[in-house]
């Protein structure tokens, strides 16, 4: 079993060639400068969180948070079964997101009578 710096040297390692790698592929950065930067990135990290007892979520919160602003971004008012399938959820699902979207929108434009009112 690794110890817990040699599985933390190996997550900044990951995360260079990871780095390195997307800049490569999706900006067609040249592989020294892409390199370079994954590097930079890593020891960055190092530098200012090295000692610190981190946790790393798996991101199910920021997956999801993704997904409702796609479908908001994607709802033209009335493709409630395209998104359900495009995004791979149920269509009450959509509705839900909508539904939240619209109620803190209408919140923020149109604040209640009084400063605590919560049922706005």
């Amino acid at each position: 079993m690794a110890k817990p710096d040699e599985k933390l040297a190996q997550f900044l390692v990951d995360l260079m060639v990871h780095t390195a790698e997307l800049l490569k592929t999706e900006l067609k950065i040249d592989d020294q400068q892409a390199d370079a930067l994954g590097y930079q990135l890593a020891d960055t990290i190092r530098q200012v969180h090295g000692g610190s007892n981190i946790y790393m979520p798996k991101g199910v919160q920021m997956d999801a948070a993704i997904k409702k602003h796609g479908i908001i971004n994607d709802f033209r008012g009335n493709n409630h079964a395209e998104l359900a399938r495009k995004y791979n959820c149920s269509e009450v699902y959509i509705y839900q997101v909508i539904r939240a979207y619209t109620l803190a929108t209408r919140k923020t434009l149109q604040p209640g009578l009084f400063q605590d009112d919560e049922n706005n």
